[in-house]
């Protein structure tokens, strides 16, 4: 998830919707390039190769490639404020979060 102050999207948003159009191009690269991937994490973070592979394996079907979010996701979390006494009821969820900045040239997919 990405956050951005109201302000920030009011005031500034090609600010938002450059910073978006390069996380987006930035994991569309990382899902084609595994292996230059794990190789710059592993020259970042200096940890194996084989470690930064499997974290690799681990993440990237958590990353978005539109910024959309799923309707049944958003649902669990709105119950779950309820379930752990956050909240005495289900927030409308709508209220925080736009999706007025996801790319409408990407499909949302699942991910295996």
């Amino acid at each position: 998830m990405i956050f951005a102050t109201d302000k920030l999207i009011a005031e500034r948003p090609q600010a938002v919707r450059g910073f978006l159009k390069g996380w987006f191009e930035t994991i569309a690269f990382m899902r084609a390039n595994k292996s230059e991937t794990v190789a710059i994490a592993s020259e970042v973070t200096h940890k194996d190769a084989e470690i930064n592979a499997r974290v690799y394996d681990e993440l990237m079907p958590m990353f978005s490639d539109d910024g959309k979010f799923n309707p049944a996701a958003l649902s669990t979390l709105a119950k779950s404020y309820v379930e752990l006494q956050l909240l005495p009821q289900e927030p409308e969820m709508t209220a925080l979060y736009t999706e007025a900045f996801c790319r409408s040239d990407v499909p949302l997919t699942p991910h295996a």
